[in-house]
């Protein structure tokens, strides 16, 4: 798999905080604007979100 590590497998996933997404976004090197949303954090990570 090449070394990729999915959210997942990074203990990132819907029920995951603001901060723990971030924090994620941030390791990965993805920008995301500091008033971004829940939802929007989540798709940027590759999560679904709670339906």
């Amino acid at each position: 798999m090449g070394g990729i590590v999915s959210p997942v497998e990074a203990g990132v996933d819907s029920n995951s905080t603001v901060a723990q997404l971030k924090s994620y976004l941030d390791s990965k090197g993805i920008s995301y604007p500091s008033n971004a949303l829940k939802a929007d954090l989540q798709k940027l990570a590759g999560v679904t979100p709670d339906e």
